[in-house]
């Protein structure tokens, strides 16, 4: 009776172990993925529509730092790209602020080159934190590469294909289920996410022609 109560309680202390465990991992998933900086682009789009050049270019700063801030914790082609956004954006900043841009096309092909750097360098964390059997994490990394991908694409100003479109939402779903845990996920998750990051292989490298 003794060693039955004993057993009960080391058993308690372990799912509760585990419990709490899972609760930092999911913590430190919804805090490791920054927010996407597609609203100072809208914003600084509107300013610029609008005459506020300064205004237009302190925004399009302010997600420059963010290219910047993504770029030390990216690894080799997804880190080249986010320092050349980042560089590019401030470039970009300098002349609307100077009214040396005319366009907003100028803006929106910046703004393009930026989604899609962040596209790729999320996806590639997503796969490596799949390496590392984090799933809450690669789901969260997998979604928000969907949904980067998806402004690019818009910014682009072209018609985002059936295909590419299939591969967002996929993505996104997947991403979504992964992000809560295995368990939410179902027993099928290894199948769920090789066929999601492969669809989003192909979607990025569609996106290759647009740049």
């Amino acid at each position: 009776m003794r060693y039955e109560a004993s057993r009960k309680h080391l058993t308690a202390i372990i799912v509760s172990a585990l419990f709490l465990m899972a609760c930092v991992v999911t913590g430190a998933a919804q805090t490791q993925v920054a927010a996407s900086p597609q609203e100072q682009f809208q914003k600084a789009r509107e300013n610029f529509l609008k005459g506020d050049f300064s205004d237009a270019a302190a925004g399009i700063r302010q997600a420059a730092s963010f290219l910047k801030s993504e770029s030390v914790k990216a690894a080799g082609e997804a880190k080249q790209d986010l320092v050349q956004s980042a560089q590019d954006l401030d470039k970009l900043a300098n002349g609307v602020e100077k009214k040396a841009i005319s366009s907003e096309n100028d803006l929106d092909e910046s703004f393009t080159r930026a989604e899609y750097a962040l596209a790729r360098y999320y996806h590639s964390k997503a796969s490596e934190a799949w390496a590392k059997k984090e799933v809450s994490l690669a789901g969260q990394y997998l979604k928000t590469a969907g949904m980067q991908l998806e402004d690019a694409l818009t910014w682009a100003g072209g018609h985002i294909d059936e295909k590419s479109k299939e591969a967002i939402q996929k993505a996104k779903d997947v991403g979504e289920r992964m992000e809560k845990g295995v368990a939410a996920a179902g027993s099928d998750v290894i199948k769920y996410f090789e066929e999601a990051k492969k669809e989003m292989d192909d979607a990025v490298q569609r996106m290759q022609s647009l740049r």
